[in-house]
């Protein structure tokens, strides 16, 4: 993948805009878990029967989602006060970041303005969006399948809730009959 030239960069900078920071922590390796305290948790959690330790990880996975949503509340917050010539807030404990995100840029506006050879070549292919256009009979699944190539596949198995594993289908239900659809109305218009 190529990069811009720095005058190409330079358009699209005008044409950017700019996303809200953020808090960025970072403990100390002090505060870090111990590998001996993990290597106990997993040999508590090991004797557990299988109900037992599927409660245990409910427990753990609320207290999680709970303090993840506080954290987020509490970084919107604290970002809104930092003065803006501050970047990084040493603590005891670790340090804070604030993180100016990359800005964000309309692809019509960066089309108008530099040639597609130079889009293409510093670009990232979104397949969702390949994917709605080849259901939209711009061109077949085939030929994208003969240009792509999968790398580094891997594979995990993730503990989750019902409720959500359910969510997940059904969006992905959703989108396979949006592409479906999309597929339909473009034979119909051919």
């Amino acid at each position: 993948m190529g990069q811009l030239l720095p005058e190409e960069q330079k358009k699209l900078e005008q044409l950017s805009t700019l996303k809200q920071p953020y808090l960025r922590f970072s403990p100390k390796k002090s505060l870090w878990i111990d590998a001996g305290e993990l290597r106990d948790f997993e040999t508590a959690i090991k004797q557990l029967d299988i109900v037992q330790q599927i409660e245990e990880w409910k427990r753990i996975r609320l207290f999680y989602d709970q303090e993840l949503q506080r954290w987020n509340t509490l970084r919107k917050e604290a970002v809104r006060e930092i003065n803006e010539g501050i970047q990084r807030i040493e603590l005891s404990f670790g340090s804070l970041n604030v993180v100016i995100p990359s800005p964000q840029l309309k692809v019509i506006d960066a089309l108008d303005q530099l040639s597609v050879d130079s889009l293409v070549c510093a670009g990232r292919i979104n397949y969702e969006v390949v994917m709605e256009y080849a259901a939209k009979g711009f061109f077949k699944k085939s030929e994208i399948d003969r240009l792509r190539q999968l790398k580094n596949i891997t594979s995990k198995y993730i503990l989750t809730k019902l409720e959500k594993d359910k969510w997940k289908h059904e969006f992905f239900q959703r989108k396979k009959l949006r592409l479906s659809q999309l597929s339909q109305e473009s034979l119909w218009k051919s």
